[in-house]
């Protein structure tokens, strides 16, 4: 049985922690932990959110003055706002595909990664969250939710590139980086279907980049299973998740120095229809770029080669 740990919470501005169930990071707790300490504003974004004691503590903060705003896929919306106190706000935004987010905003602080509010979400499958304190993002992340304004988002100072998606820019940056990539593309993806991304990583396996990437079990002999199999016959290695569990991420890392992630499973759908978000860090610091390696360290160590 998993021993889950709780870890620290960002406390300065431009602080970075990362939460992932590789490192055993009990993301349930570490959410519970920053909700209870929210003074001003809660913001929520999440395509589904159901487990018990993250709405309890929610309405608790509602009851007790707290601005509290959930935004939820329109698929999941009658039946959380029964479960919500009256102070606080449940709302869908217009959406053509999914409402994928997986964005919470607790005062200064963001988290932002893969993990939907449900218990198996954050206790069973694997999945990675980032805790942040970025004001500026902040600020930039409350008015898109106040207005509908969708926005790109770039701080040269700490090497952030932030995107709402559907946007066709987030692809060209993913794009980009592939194929400036010169040593080894780490990849962990739920659903992986994307014609161009797959040309790309083929190119660069072919000019030498070492690539390895990491599916969901069922997705490999769903959705992904094209993909997976062309990969397979250009000699990229492929692997899939053991166990019941979900392997959710949707990140990527390359050269040990670029790291994406986000809500986004790299389909036409996600960049072209969902509402979702993405993230890309290129200036990490050294003990947080050890950290993401160690992440993916223990993905492939805990995944199985599909051959």
């Amino acid at each position: 049985m998993k021993q889950f740990l709780v870890r620290e919470l960002p406390r300065n501005p431009y602080s970075l922690s990362f939460y992932s169930n590789q490192e055993r990071s009990d993301l349930k707790r570490t959410l519970l932990d920053a909700f209870s300490k929210a003074q001003d504003q809660i913001l929520v974004s999440v395509y589904s959110m159901t487990d018990p004691d993250i709405i309890k503590k929610i309405n608790e903060k509602a009851k007790s003055g707290v601005n509290v705003s959930i935004f939820i896929d329109k698929k999941h919306l009658k039946s959380l706002a029964k479960k919500m106190d009256s102070n606080v706000l449940v709302q869908k935004k217009k959406q053509r595909g999914l409402m994928h987010e997986k964005i919470f905003l607790i005062d200064d602080l963001i988290f932002i990664g893969s993990s939907n509010l449900t218990t198996t979400s954050l206790r069973m499958h694997d999945n990675l969250m980032v805790g942040y304190i970025h004001r500026e993002l902040t600020n930039r992340l409350r008015n898109y939710y106040s207005n509908d304004a969708p926005f790109i988002f770039w701080d040269p100072t700490c090497g952030i590139h932030f995107f709402c998606l559907p946007s066709p820019e987030a692809l060209a940056h993913i794009l980009t980086h592939i194929k400036q990539a010169s040593k080894q593309i780490d990849i962990a993806l739920f659903t992986f279907t994307h014609p161009k991304i797959l040309k790309a990583l083929i190119e660069a396996n072919q000019r030498g980049v070492k690539v390895r990437v990491l599916l969901d079990y069922l997705s490999t002999l769903g959705a992904s299973r094209f993909v997976a199999a062309r990969l397979k016959e250009e000699h990229i290695a492929v692997y899939h998740n053991r166990g019941l569990q979900l392997m959710h991420h949707k990140m990527a890392l390359i050269d040990q120095k670029i790291f994406i992630l986000g809500s986004t499973n790299w389909t036409r759908s996600a960049f072209e229809r969902n509402q979702d978000d993405l993230i890309i860090f290129s200036q990490l610091e050294k003990r947080q770029l050890k950290k993401v390696i160690k992440i993916f360290q223990h993905l492939f160590w805990e995944s199985e080669k599909n051959d």
